[in-house]
């Protein structure tokens, strides 16, 4: 299930990430990814984030790489999960 929040660019879905795995609090999102408060927050304002930071985020947080570059798909890489607003089960099938 795609995430039914505006997320047309990287900016908001950093933010979304910080919501949803932080409960909103940017240091400790900073902290976990090794980066200042203020850099974190330099990319939520806009700021194109460095590869690095992107790959520690899919690799701490499970990310799906394309939900986070592109907004396309689920924001977790556990494509077999519920989501815990609706208790719905998210299934995909991978063509052969």
């Amino acid at each position: 299930m795609n995430e039914k929040i505006e997320q047309n660019n990287i900016s908001t879905r950093l933010k979304i990430i910080v919501d949803k795995y932080e409960k909103g609090n940017t240091s400790a999102m900073a902290r976990v990814c090794g980066v200042t408060e203020t850099t974190l927050r330099n990319y939520f304002a806009g700021r194109d984030p460095k590869f690095s930071l992107i790959q520690k985020i899919i690799q701490t947080y499970e990310i799906n790489l394309e939900w986070l570059i592109l907004g396309k798909g689920s924001i977790s890489k556990n494509y077999n999960e519920v989501n815990e607003d609706s208790e719905e089960s998210v299934s995909y099938t991978h063509l052969t």
